[in-house]
C-alpha cells in the first residue's frame, strides 16, 4: 500500500520567483514528519525510505510504500456467503489531534 502525506510548514516557504527553485527534497532528519500509527497494525514496516518533495509555498509531499498486516475480527457464520469488514485504524502517535489533524483520502 502506498501512503501519500501531505502537510504544511510556512517556515519553509520561499519565494519562487526570486530563487527560482521549483522545489526541494530534502532529508527525513532535516524536516519534520508526520507522527502517525495504525492502531490495529499486526506488522507495518516501509519497504523503502522515499524521498519528501518541498514546495516554495511550504507543501510537503512524502509517498511511502508501506507492507501492513491488520488484526481483523471476522464473522463466518454465513461463509461462504459473507462478507468482511476490515477496517485501518490510522492516528497520531505522540500528537493530539489538536496539534496534528489527520483525514484519510482515497482514490
Amino acid at each position: 500500500m502506498w501512503l501519500r502525506l501531505y502537510w504544511k510548514d510556512e517556515r519553509l516557504a520561499w519565494n519562487q520567483t526570486a530563487e527560482q527553485i521549483n522545489h526541494l527534497q530534502p532529508t527525513h532528519e532535516d524536516v519534520w514528519t508526520p507522527d502517525f500509527v495504525f492502531y490495529n497494525q499486526k506488522k507495518a514496516e516501509p519497504l523503502v525510505m522515499s524521498k519528501i518533495f518541498l514546495y516554495p509555498s511550504g507543501d510537503l509531499t512524502w509517498s511511502v510504500p508501506y507492507q501492513i498486516s491488520f488484526f481483523c475480527t471476522f464473522d463466518l457464520r454465513k461463509f461462504p456467503s459473507d462478507e468482511q469488514d476490515c477496517s485501518m485504524e490510522l492516528a497520531a502517535w505522540s500528537y493530539h489531534g489538536g496539534l496534528q489533524d489527520i483525514n484519510i483520502f482515497t482514490r
